[in-house]
């Protein structure tokens, strides 16, 4: 799947060597009137600037039930964790006598396929946070963490598992990569900043109480700015 998109823009790639990857795993209904679903997990660029390039996403495996998702992570991702193995270990993929390195810089996923794929508590769990080992309060139906000073996770206490609440037993198949894992699993932009912050900050100032919410002309003046 590669190979074809490298060798097509490889006279743009003369100065480049090493190719980053950026994995998107996600699960999705396909119709509303059943529970199948697509589980596909997705490659691009992410550190070329040519322009056509950095918009092409390839689907590298799509896995598809009538009723469920994977059963396992290890079991879903076996096929593409052996493949970039095979290509990292043997020095990267040669195409036109130029050899591109591969390297994994990023796997964005949203909070529970990320979760799936580490295999480590879901979202709402008292010790499910990615980034440190604070543990969650329950208050008013929804899972708050209000301690803003814990330890972070690092690549090594998390393959050690030292935290035995924030993991759920078996390894994730992302161990068998030689990545920084907590590095290369970023928090995912859509849904912690566009959907979650901003969305909120947004629905005080249009919605919120008279000493937030923004007056009706600084409204129509920020709506301008966008015409």
């Amino acid at each position: 799947m590669l190979m074809p998109i490298i060798s097509k823009f490889f006279d743009e790639l003369h100065n480049t060597s090493l190719l980053e990857l950026g994995c998107n795993i996600d699960g999705l209904p396909i119709s509303k009137s059943s529970k199948a679903c697509f589980w596909p997990i997705l490659v691009s660029f992410v550190n070329c600037n040519i322009y056509n390039l950095s918009k092409i996403v390839i689907p590298i495996g799509i896995y598809y039930h009538k009723s469920k998702k994977p059963s396992s992570a290890s079991e879903f991702l076996t096929h593409f964790i052996s493949e970039m193995k095979i290509i990292i270990d043997s020095g990267g993929l040669s195409i036109n006598e130029k050899t591109f390195q591969l390297k994994i810089s990023q796997v964005v996923c949203d909070a529970p396929a990320k979760a799936f794929i580490l295999n480590v508590k879901g979202h709402n769990a008292y010790h499910s946070c990615n980034s440190c080992i604070v543990e969650g309060s329950f208050i008013n139906n929804r899972m708050s963490y209000l301690d803003i000073n814990c330890t972070l996770r690092t690549n090594e206490s998390f393959r050690e598992k030292l935290d035995e609440y924030y993991h759920k037993g078996d390894e994730s198949p992302l161990e068998t990569l030689d990545i920084n894992i907590t590095n290369v699993v970023v928090l995912e932009y859509m849904h912690n900043i566009c959907l979650g912050v901003m969305k909120k900050l947004l629905s005080f100032w249009v919605k919120g109480l008279k000493p937030i919410r923004l007056l009706s002309v600084h409204m129509d003046l920020i709506n301008s700015k966008f015409d």
